[in-house]
């Protein structure tokens, strides 16, 4: 769930428009239910617009041409906070400047997503863009024949940056790359009932069947349980590694 969306769709909602391309933006987000599920088209449009042209459209406006480089798409929090309370250092008019940004970075956004996804909203999904891999830490030394076996696949991911399932990405091609690899859920005082999640793997080893196998788990946010007590272990131990000296 991106709460932060809540303040942003009712900056939306006076917005009335005869162009059939923002009144089908406007329609898809003010239908978004806020969850950023991987199957929602709304997500994939409120994250690419947020991320990548609202900021962008705000600095334009309202930083000196100077500055811009350094202040880059600008900080999500201020952008926000300056588009609920508009300004003179967005011109003479602030709230008709505001809502010039406002549609103007959300077409940008409605144009990337369907160059990227099509024209079709319907067929929109954020984790058709927001997606996760894992390559082995030696992937690149190894054979080109080789490596496709050391990932661990693509998967599509729900979250953001700002969501529980916390799920940070690359402006330029959505990739994930920072989140909680590992989970736990404690149940204190019977630990048995705990659960946890690693991913991609409890093996490091890409020829294991435990490389790769928690990670389509990870990727939903589910989990497994966290066997706690001696006999919650045996009963779930596949093999035992006994190392034991020569000498």
């Amino acid at each position: 769930y991106n709460i932060t969306s809540r303040r942003m769709l009712a900056l939306l909602a006076p917005i009335k428009t005869n162009d059939a391309k923002l009144a089908a933006a406007l329609k898809l987000l003010r239908d978004w239910d806020h969850r950023t599920a991987s199957d929602s088209p709304g997500a994939a449009l409120y994250e690419v617009w947020t991320a990548k042209h609202l900021g962008k459209a705000t600095v334009a406006r309202a930083v000196p041409q100077a500055a811009r480089a350094t202040v880059g798409n600008g900080d999500l929090a201020a952008v926000m906070l300056l588009l609920e309370h508009p300004d003179a250092s967005l011109g003479a008019n602030p709230a008709d400047a505001r809502d010039q940004i406002l549609t103007s970075s959300l077409l940008a956004a409605y144009d990337e997503v369907a160059a990227k996804l099509g024209p079709d909203s319907k067929t929109w999904a954020w984790g058709k863009l927001h997606q996760a891999r894992f390559d082995h830490a030696l992937t690149p030394l190894a054979p080109a024949a080789d490596r496709p076996a050391m990932s661990s696949g693509t998967l599509p991911m729900a979250g953001t940056m700002l969501s529980p399932l916390a799920a940070t990405w690359r402006a330029d091609d959505y990739r994930v790359i920072a989140g909680a690899s590992f989970r736990m859920i404690l149940d204190v005082g019977a630990w048995d009932n705990s659960l946890a999640i690693n991913t991609p793997g409890q093996s490091g080893s890409p020829g294991s069947a435990h490389y790769r196998d928690l990670f389509p788990k990870w990727a939903k946010g589910e989990y497994v349980p966290l066997s706690y007590s001696r006999k919650a272990v045996e009963a779930v131990t596949e093999r035992v590694l006994k190392l034991q000296p020569t000498s």
